[in-house]
């Protein structure tokens, strides 16, 4: 093989590789001690609830420390809602490769309204598989969503879901590697309350972090007799913050 021939298929393996073989780390939550973020999370609930709901979580975000096992994250979290009063309260958790949380500190547990932001928070981030993936990777995983007393009709207050992730794209932003990632949210196994649900979302690769996405679909709900199909949409995106003290 001539060198211009060798050189043509290291050009095509370099085009080819990125897409169709692994990206070479695996796809895990890792952020760096000392990065800082705000994870800003809206969300709109349509009626037939009690009213339209708007809800906006702004939770700045600090690495403590960081090793193999996950990270150890302090929150500063203001949140307000259509309905409800505005709240703010810090937060501490441990937070795993795979997006478990766990060790959570400095929650008044006793706070209805505090609790339910912080137990959504801790169960906010997707999961991630920790392992190396390429182009049509899929993996699974659940989650609770706690739902504020009396937000929609009759007494549910956590409805599981099921979702399922799914790379479809690669690229770079100011050079810095990132992948696309469709999600499909459905209730969990056992759960009453059917949701449907499709979005997606775009990982930093080197750290996982969520850059952008949103999630739009369906609860359906039976109450009293009656079936209630309630409008739902979600948007997530990270910013630079400052210092969490």
């Amino acid at each position: 093989m001539n060198r211009h021939i060798r050189s043509g298929v290291a050009v095509l393996v370099g085009l080819v590789l990125p897409w169709g073989a692994g990206f070479a780390q695996p796809l895990a939550y890792r952020f760096p001690a000392g990065e800082r973020f705000s994870l800003v999370i809206k969300t709109h609930v349509g009626p037939p609830t009690v009213g339209k709901t708007d809800q906006n979580v702004v939770s700045k975000v600090e690495i403590a420390s960081s090793d193999s096992y996950g990270m150890r994250a302090r929150q500063e979290v203001q949140a307000d809602a259509t309905g409800l009063p505005s709240c703010s309260f810090n937060m501490g958790c441990r937070i795993a490769p795979e997006g478990q949380v766990s060790e959570v500190t400095g929650v008044d547990w006793n706070d209805e309204l505090k609790a339910t932001i912080a137990r959504n928070l801790a169960n906010g981030l997707p999961p991630l598989p920790n392992k190396v993936v390429k182009i049509g990777s899929t993996w699974q995983g659940q989650r609770p969503i706690f739902i504020p007393k009396g937000q929609i009709p009759g007494d549910r207050q956590v409805v599981r879901i099921m979702l399922t992730s799914k790379v479809t794209a690669r690229g770079d932003i100011d050079g810095r590697p990132n992948v696309k990632v469709s999600l499909n949210v459905v209730q969990a196994p056992g759960e009453k309350t059917k949701v449907e649900a499709h979005g997606s979302l775009l990982y930093e690769l080197a750290t996982g972090k969520p850059l952008d996405g949103s999630v739009s679909g369906l609860a359906t709900i039976h109450s009293s007799g009656s079936t209630l199909k309630i409008p739902i949409q979600m948007t997530l995106s990270t910013r630079a913050a400052s210092v969490v003290n």
